[in-house]
């Protein structure tokens, strides 16, 4: 089936309805029920965020090309020159944006931040391709920078805006939401779904509750309800936990859960009395008026480990180039005026005497 007939087929959310928290669990989210959910549901976004930016960047190029040579010059765009520079700017605009988190799904179709990051990104690309004209006294246009970098970022952020005009339709019919379950007492639990059912363009579904622990719960009386936690979470799929306001779920209790969720690729949604849960691998954004709290993998994997690698290694191979006159006539001088080497070299013992 299409999506034009699933959505044919599935009225619009309501929005402010909190019929999930009048009738059973089980029923209200039998499996025959659910819409067409993902693990990560703004993958698409992004994959449609990355196609439509390296068209837009390409078209700036070619726009910046156009406007400062062919028109008055009459220059052929088919010159190899200008296509390999056209190839390298956007190669290394897409590659800025991916580093920058403009393509992190937290951040996507929600609030600022997501504009922010693409800003950031092609403001990062514009002075390092500043600088790299400047110290290797290339001769590029000022003009064709300034053309391409300025339409490139308009053209950038309409494309933003689009997509999450079209974000916002498809979750109104139920598509690309975070599916969520709720920890808490009464009554905060129940405003924590109603607040989250009340916009459904914000992305979330309630697909189950969970009862906060006791208040005085010991260590192991703790490890026993994050297990219960942790198989809700893989019983329905979730990729989002909201932690209602409450006395017993104070920073002790949702430190734990937050070291439980390590692991897989879940989002902490925490309500705003709830306090002091931070670390380095915190990051925040705004979503349906909740601050939520994604705990970072410490390490780059997959796509951007390989990108920031060969750009450490681009970057260092254009400032070895740079530097490697200044190094040759150190080293002349040095082999000139002294009796030692020209690298310097030292004997040192490790463990073990080795």
């Amino acid at each position: 089936m299409s999506l034009e007939e699933q959505r044919a087929d599935t009225p619009p959310l309501n929005e402010g309805t909190t019929t999930r928290a009048r009738i059973g669990w089980s029923e209200a989210h039998s499996h025959r029920d659910r819409p067409h959910l993902r693990r990560d549901p703004l993958r698409v976004y992004a994959t449609r965020a990355v196609v439509w930016d390296g068209l837009a960047i390409t078209f700036a190029g070619i726009t910046g090309f156009v406007l400062r040579w062919a028109i008055p010059f009459n220059v052929e765009l088919s010159d190899p020159t200008y296509v390999s520079l056209l190839v390298i700017v956007v190669v290394a605009w897409l590659a800025v944006l991916v580093l920058r988190g403009a393509y992190d799904t937290r951040v996507l179709g929600v609030g600022s931040e997501e504009f922010k990051r693409v800003v950031s990104a092609t403001a990062t690309v514009f002075g390092a391709v500043a600088i790299v004209v400047f110290v290797l006294k290339l001769d590029l246009s000022r003009g064709f920078v300034v053309i391409t970098f300025v339409v490139g970022l308009t053209l950038l952020l309409v494309v933003r805006w689009a997509l999450r005009g079209w974000l916002r339709h498809e979750r109104r019919y139920g598509h690309f939401l975070h599916r969520t379950i709720v920890v808490g007492a009464e009554p905060s639990k129940s405003e924590i779904v109603d607040m989250l059912d009340r916009d459904p363009v914000a992305g979330f579904t309630v697909v189950d509750v969970v009862d906060e622990p006791a208040a005085d719960v010991d260590d192991a009386g703790l490890d026993a309800w994050l297990d219960e936690v942790m198989t809700r979470i893989a019983l329905e799929d979730a990729d989002t936990v909201a932690v209602a306001s409450s006395p017993a779920l104070g920073q002790r209790v949702v430190q734990r859960l937050a070291w439980r969720l390590e692991g897989p690729r879940v989002d902490l949604l925490v309500a705003p009395s709830i306090g002091d849960v931070a670390g380095p691998r915190v990051s925040m954004r705004m979503a349906a008026d909740l601050p939520l709290l994604h705990l970072d993998e410490p390490h780059l994997t997959g796509p951007k480990r390989a990108i920031k690698r060969s750009l450490d290694v681009l970057f260092g191979v254009i400032l070895f180039l740079v530097f490697l006159p200044f190094m040759v006539v150190g080293g002349i001088g040095t082999k000139l005026t002294s009796r030692g080497p020209i690298f310097y070299t030292q004997e040192r013992v490790g463990r073990g005497g080795q």
